[in-house]
Formats: C-alpha cells, sequence, structure tokens
C-alpha cells in the first residue's frame, strides 16, 4: 500500500482543510493549520470473502467508525 499512502500524503499536503484543528484559546475558538505530517495509512489484512470475514470487517469499520 505505499502508493496509497504516498497519494494520502500528498493530498493532505495540498489541502490545508485537512490540516486543520480549531483549539481554544483565552476562551476563544482558534483556527490552527498544522505542518504536514508523516500520515500512516492502516491496512488491515482480511482473509478471502465468508461469513466470518465479513463479520470481522463490520468490527473494523464500526471500531474505526467509533474513533474520534
Amino acid at each position: 500500500m505505499p502508493a496509497l499512502t504516498a497519494a494520502m500524503r500528498e493530498l493532505v499536503a495540498r489541502h490545508e482543510s485537512l490540516r486543520t484543528t480549531f483549539d481554544e484559546v483565552d476562551g476563544k475558538a482558534m483556527q490552527v493549520v498544522h505542518s504536514a505530517v508523516d500520515l500512516v495509512v492502516p491496512v488491515v489484512e482480511l482473509p478471502g470473502a465468508t461469513a466470518q470475514t465479513d463479520a470481522e470487517l463490520d468490527a473494523v469499520l464500526a471500531a474505526e467508525h467509533g474513533r474520534p
């Protein structure tokens, strides 16, 4: 997956909105644009399609969806 990781890094480096967070400074919201980061794209390998791998995939997706 090195090509996917490289593409995602380039995308994040190119677009400030993907590197922007909002912090509180003196009680007011402040936009912070971060420099490019060393993005890691996690890859979960699942074997061929079966009912068990479908359940595993559902569990992985649910965990990612629930992560802030």
